[in-house]
Protein backbone atom coordinates (compact mmCIF):
# COMPACT_ATOMS: atom_id res chain seq x y z
CA UNK A 1 0.00 0.00 0.00
CA UNK A 2 2.79 2.36 1.00
CA UNK A 3 3.97 2.32 -2.62
CA UNK A 4 0.94 2.27 -3.95
CA UNK A 5 1.21 6.61 -4.85
CA UNK A 6 4.61 6.11 -5.98
CA UNK A 7 3.85 3.36 -8.23
CA UNK A 8 0.65 5.42 -9.45
CA UNK A 9 2.44 8.49 -10.55
CA UNK A 10 5.17 6.59 -12.48
CA UNK A 11 2.33 4.69 -14.71
CA UNK A 12 -0.08 8.07 -15.16
CA UNK A 13 2.36 9.49 -17.46
CA UNK A 14 3.35 6.56 -19.42
CA UNK A 15 4.80 5.60 -21.96
CA UNK A 16 8.30 7.34 -22.07
CA UNK A 17 11.89 6.70 -22.83
CA UNK A 18 13.44 7.62 -19.50
CA UNK A 19 14.87 4.22 -19.44
CA UNK A 20 17.81 4.78 -21.68
CA UNK A 21 19.34 0.87 -22.99
CA UNK A 22 23.32 1.02 -23.24
CA UNK A 23 23.92 -2.45 -24.18
CA UNK A 24 27.26 -3.77 -25.84
CA UNK A 25 27.76 -7.06 -27.37
CA UNK A 26 24.96 -9.72 -27.90
CA UNK A 27 23.84 -12.45 -25.61
CA UNK A 28 20.92 -13.67 -23.21
CA UNK A 29 21.67 -10.89 -20.93
CA UNK A 30 22.23 -7.97 -23.06
CA UNK A 31 18.40 -9.39 -25.01
CA UNK A 32 16.93 -9.86 -21.74
CA UNK A 33 17.56 -6.07 -20.55
CA UNK A 34 16.48 -4.46 -23.57
CA UNK A 35 13.37 -6.34 -23.60
CA UNK A 36 13.08 -5.24 -19.74
CA UNK A 37 13.77 -1.78 -20.19
CA UNK A 38 11.57 -1.24 -23.61
CA UNK A 39 8.73 -3.25 -21.37
CA UNK A 40 9.14 -0.97 -18.37
CA UNK A 41 9.25 1.97 -20.48
CA UNK A 42 5.81 1.48 -21.95
CA UNK A 43 4.16 1.14 -18.69
CA UNK A 44 5.98 4.01 -16.18
CA UNK A 45 8.19 7.58 -16.85
CA UNK A 46 10.62 8.14 -14.58
CA UNK A 47 11.22 11.38 -13.19
CA UNK A 48 14.62 11.63 -14.14
CA UNK A 49 16.47 9.72 -17.25
CA UNK A 50 18.33 6.49 -16.08
CA UNK A 51 20.97 4.69 -18.51
CA UNK A 52 20.96 0.78 -17.81
CA UNK A 53 24.10 -0.47 -19.27
CA UNK A 54 25.00 -4.21 -19.73
CA UNK A 55 28.79 -4.51 -19.43
CA UNK A 56 31.86 -6.25 -18.31
CA UNK A 57 32.56 -5.67 -14.74
CA UNK A 58 35.25 -8.66 -14.16
CA UNK A 59 32.76 -9.72 -11.12
CA UNK A 60 29.51 -11.01 -11.07
CA UNK A 61 27.47 -8.24 -10.24
CA UNK A 62 25.35 -5.16 -10.83
CA UNK A 63 25.37 -1.72 -9.86
CA UNK A 64 23.71 1.97 -9.53
CA UNK A 65 25.92 4.99 -9.82
CA UNK A 66 23.26 8.06 -8.17
CA UNK A 67 25.82 10.40 -9.63
CA UNK A 68 25.36 9.23 -13.28
CA UNK A 69 21.54 7.49 -12.69
CA UNK A 70 23.09 4.52 -14.41
CA UNK A 71 22.47 1.14 -13.75
CA UNK A 72 24.90 -1.36 -14.91
CA UNK A 73 24.45 -4.83 -15.24
CA UNK A 74 27.50 -7.12 -14.85
CA UNK A 75 27.92 -9.17 -18.37
CA UNK A 76 29.13 -11.91 -15.74
CA UNK A 77 26.36 -12.65 -13.78
CA UNK A 78 24.48 -14.30 -16.17
CA UNK A 79 27.13 -17.55 -15.75
CA UNK A 80 26.32 -16.55 -12.18
CA UNK A 81 23.59 -17.38 -13.00
CA UNK A 82 23.54 -20.19 -14.54
CA UNK A 83 26.37 -21.90 -12.39
CA UNK A 84 23.82 -21.33 -9.11
CA UNK A 85 20.81 -23.05 -11.48
CA UNK A 86 23.01 -26.25 -11.58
Amino acid sequence: ASWGPVLDDLTASAPAQTLIAEISGEGLTQDVIAEEVAALNAVMRLPEKVTVAVEPCDEANGFYDPALRKITICTEFEQHLRDLAR
